[in-house]
């Protein structure tokens, strides 16, 4: 693909913080591009720098981007510099380019839909940072219905002041397991699965987790997540542990029958990956911790090979660009969020559900 233009610009991201806007030009086609950071971030994530000051270094290797280039050989000049440029800039280049070489698939991502949010993501609320739901419907178009179905469902059921979080999941001052509870019982009359982001680095510190008004060691933690897993048939955990206790996330791996999914720990990191594969038997997948789209694509392909499901995931900073619901076509789950700026890729996903002829439902 012969890439003849590359344009950036600064823009407001969900929550007014400058971010990076790529576009690229391909046979006189525009492709437009950009991915934010998150709130809660990996300790193995790279650090930004002003995305002004990465668009100025910017300028001394655009003319290498420019040309006939696969995705592969885009992206290697783009890792070659990633220090002065950082993902902030590498990233929507990357996603624009993966946008303007896309291919059609037709198997579909189930949604880890955010619907109650807590830890860094909802003040006043509940430790877990989400408590996420999957409808099981055969068309794309049922799951998203009946995921909206739950979310709106949820906030009736939450007694006193509830508010919305971060990424427009509903949140309360109320305990974890009563947040469970409430989902888990709107969830049961959808046939839907339910699944935690419990982000646990967030709240632990000096040996302890603070649970509720509890302050458990590693022992008494790790023994209550997983009765949480078992009392709530949580198909899904993600970050159950500190990012630096792989065999944490293995023993509740080996203890439980639901997916132990890795995103601090892994920070979509082949290497890291590699490490952990037995650890774990999910991993989540976000670019701007790669810092380019290959690198996404080969943390998937390993995954896929090793019987570890990816999943593809959004921050909580977001714009209303689109891109990402086609690199969640690459994976069986997607967390893209459910309301706010959400709904963009969401309304992408199901329009292209309806313009595929031989669409169906990932397997999970």
């Amino acid at each position: 693909m012969k890439v003849e233009t590359i344009e950036l610009k600064i823009i407001k991201d969900s929550r007014n913080f400058d971010c990076i806007e790529a576009c690229i030009v391909v046979e006189g086609k525009r492709y437009h591009a950009s991915y934010p950071g998150g709130t809660s971030v990996s300790s193995f994530e790279m650090k930004e720098i002003d995305p002004r000051k990465a668009m100025n270094n910017f300028k001394k290797i655009e003319k290498f981007l420019l040309g006939e280039h696969t995705q592969k050989s885009f992206d290697s000049i783009l890792v070659k510099h990633l220090g002065k440029l950082r993902p902030s800039l590498t990233t929507p280049v990357s996603f624009a380019f993966f946008s303007a070489n896309y291919k059609e698939k037709n198997i579909f991502p189930n949604i880890l839909g955010n619907v109650f949010e807590g830890g860094a993501h909802g003040k006043d609320s509940i430790n877990i940072q989400e408590i996420l739901v999957t409808p099981k419907e055969d068309s794309f178009t049922k799951h998203l219905e009946t995921l909206r179905k739950i979310w709106k469902e949820i906030g009736l059921s939450i007694e006193g002041n509830n508010k919305m979080s971060l990424e427009a999941a509903w949140t309360a001052k109320i305990s974890n397991e009563k947040a469970l509870e409430i989902v888990s019982n709107v969830a049961k009359k959808y046939n839907a699965r339910i699944g935690v982001d419990i982000a646990a680095s967030e709240f632990y510190n000096n040996g302890k987790y603070l649970w509720d008004d509890k302050k458990l060691n590693r022992k008494e933690y790790i023994e209550n997540i997983i009765h949480l897993v078992n009392n709530f048939k949580l198909f899904y955990v993600e970050d159950p542990v500190d990012q630096r206790d792989g065999k944490g996330y293995k023993k509740i791996k080996d203890s439980c029958k639901t997916l132990v999914s890795g995103d601090d720990l892994i920070a979509t990191n082949l290497k890291r990956l590699k490490k952990n594969r037995k650890n774990l038997s999910a991993v989540i997948v976000k670019p701007n911790q790669s810092g380019v789209l290959s690198g996404c694509l080969d943390v998937i392909e390993y995954a896929n090979k090793h019987q570890i499901t990816p999943a593809v995931s959004h921050r909580s900073r977001t714009t209303k660009n689109t891109v990402l619901a086609k690199l969640a076509m690459h994976t069986p789950l997607a967390k893209i969020g459910i309301g706010g700026y959400a709904r963009y890729r969401l309304d992408e996903l199901k329009n292209m559900w309806n313009s595929c002829k031989t669409h169906k439902m990932a397997k999970i």
